[in-house]
């Protein structure tokens, strides 16, 4: 796809390695949050914390300028 780090977001439900991945990687991350855990000081932040994945597909929608 020979896309650049920062044009992608990565997606997933894990914390420590959907997100951690994501950071590592230089991608942005999406951490969905379906069961409302609370980060601890030990866990890598996500840029952006979704509940749903209706609430993700908000995000993603047409017109859409969130995730840009």
């Amino acid at each position: 796809m020979n896309l650049d780090a920062e044009d992608v977001w990565h997606i997933g439900d894990n914390v420590r390695t959907d997100v951690g991945g994501a950071n590592a990687a230089g991608l942005h991350s999406v951490w969905l949050n379906r069961f409302e855990q609370t980060l601890t000081e030990d866990d890598p932040v996500p840029d952006i914390e979704v509940k749903s994945l209706s609430e993700l597909a908000s995000l993603l929608g047409p017109g859409s300028q969130q995730l840009s």
